[in-house]
């Protein structure tokens, strides 16, 4: 084996392992991205989510999101994308870690404060919030409050 070549080789599958890049193009549908880093554009690639088993989360990265590409061996054809990097462009949006916190596109939020044991969950003024238990609802929007249930109580 040429001992140059290996050296060389060695040196770009290092390089590989992690890169940063962004998101360029997303297939929803199979839950893959292509990134790019610097010249380069990946093959489609997989997310890393909280939860993919019988429990299963989703949450897809958007175009122009900033991600790191992990890359076993530094072969990138092989590699996985972790999101959720913070940066100028997209900032943290809240800075107390009593607080999780997620906030939409919209503007619609959703808080809980763990030392103060609220849960706050606020849509913007065109949505709605339904809450579903079996054949029983709430719906909320704007204008009105909509209860279903076979028998409803108030205090």
């Amino acid at each position: 084996m040429d001992q140059g070549f290996s050296l060389s080789e060695m040196n770009r599958r290092l390089a590989n392992l992690i890169r940063l890049g962004t998101v360029i193009e997303a297939d929803y549908q199979k839950a893959r991205v292509k990134i790019q880093i610097g010249p380069i554009t990946t093959q489609w690639l997989p997310w890393i989510t909280s939860n993919a088993s019988h429990s299963k989360n989703w949450n897809a990265p958007e175009i122009g999101e900033q991600v790191l590409v992990l890359s076993p061996s530094g072969e990138m054809s092989q590699g996985t994308v972790i999101r959720g990097i913070y940066q100028k462009k997209h900032t943290a949006p809240n800075n107390n870690v009593d607080v999780q916190h997620m906030e939409f596109k919209d503007g619609s939020t959703i808080n809980y404060d763990r030392a103060n044991h609220h849960f706050n969950l606020d849509v913007t003024q065109a949505g709605s919030i339904t809450l579903k238990v079996g054949s029983s609802t709430i719906e909320i929007n704007q204008d009105k409050i909509v209860l279903k249930a076979n028998k409803i109580e108030l205090n």
